[in-house]
């Protein structure tokens, strides 16, 4: 129930708030401690609270120590760097890794086991963002203005993954159902 209280939060929210991004963002840079730390603090908050309410901390591989750093490090970003835009960029890109990390596995399970063919676009989603998060860290002034565009599309592509995610099983159930039925 968490988990999708989280999702519909995500695509309500996301959606507004990523075109805004994307529009103005030349305009944000001046803001840019709060234009990436607020939205990661969010994210790494939803995640530590998804952790717990799973009780993952019951298990070995759990991800509850990844998503306590994160959140140190959106503070920090929000708090002590003063849009230094070269650090904030090199932390940002640090916590790009670590959350395309979490996602990349669990795209690799549900295609292997899943067999969830819409975990493809996750798989191509934390490639690309391991990518240019390694690009944010090497060349963070040339690469700022497009990773706010980045930011951006990626919280449309989240909010559209949760969609058609709902779509997909929501169909998935009403045939089995209808199966089901017909026995």
């Amino acid at each position: 129930m968490v988990r999708q209280i989280l999702r519909i939060n995500k695509m309500v929210f996301y959606i507004p708030i990523g075109i805004i991004i994307i529009v103005m963002r030349e305009h944000l840079i001046n803001y840019l401690s709060l234009i990436v730390g607020i939205p990661m603090l969010i994210v790494s908050i939803e995640g530590l609270i998804y952790e717990i309410a799973i009780h993952s901390y019951k298990t070995e591989h759990n991800r509850i120590g990844e998503e306590i750093i994160k959140i140190i490090l959106s503070v920090l970003i929000i708090f002590a760097f003063d849009n230094n835009v070269e650090i904030i960029s090199i932390i940002w890109g640090v916590i790009a890794i670590l959350q395309a990390v979490k996602e990349l596995s669990k795209a690799i399970y549900e295609l292997t086991y899943g067999g969830n063919p819409l975990f493809l676009l996750l798989l191509l989603q934390t490639i690309i963002q391991i990518i240019f998060a390694i690009l944010l860290i090497i060349e963070p002034e040339e690469h700022v203005s497009l990773h706010l565009v980045l930011l951006g599309v990626e919280m449309e592509l989240e909010s559209s993954r949760i969609l058609f995610t709902f779509i997909y099983n929501y169909k998935r159930r009403r045939i089995k159902l209808d199966s089901d039925m017909v026995v």
